[in-house]
């Protein structure tokens, strides 16, 4: 996850696009100098991270999940609960499969790549997740 970017690094960007310096400490990264010299997209891995509800990283209620646009793991803070769904096979996400050995691959997969962004950014819910 050497490049995963989310909606709280948006105004981080923009303000370093325009080259204006915050004037309060925020969530987020500033991605402009990755997106000026074109290198953004080189490491980026095809994974989508959020957390819900609409929390900063340093909360540690509510969940965090990772997509990969087949799969999708959700993690409650603490790991208490883990969800897998497979998005081709149950589209609707009503079947939880983590507990499903065929899964456990690719739920070892997401949680590592997960994992490896809340280390990386310092998402305190993350640092609080484990797999069960």
């Amino acid at each position: 996850c050497s490049n995963a970017m989310s909606n709280v690094d948006v105004k981080k960007t923009i303000l370093g696009l325009v080259g204006i310096k915050e004037s309060q400490q925020s969530d987020g990264n500033d991605y402009s100098k990755k997106l000026i010299n074109g290198g953004f997209m080189k490491n980026m891995n095809s994974v989508a991270i959020s957390r819900g509800p609409a929390m900063r990283k340093d909360d540690t209620k509510g969940f965090i999940s990772i997509t990969d646009g087949r799969y999708k793991l959700l993690c409650n803070s603490g790991g208490s609960v883990n969800i897998l769904y497979d998005l081709q096979r149950d589209p609707d996400e009503l079947k939880n499969f983590a507990q499903d050995p065929e899964y456990g691959k690719i739920l070892e997969s997401l949680h590592k790549r997960l994992m490896e962004y809340g280390k990386r950014y310092g998402d305190q819910r993350l640092l609080k997740t484990k797999n069960n």
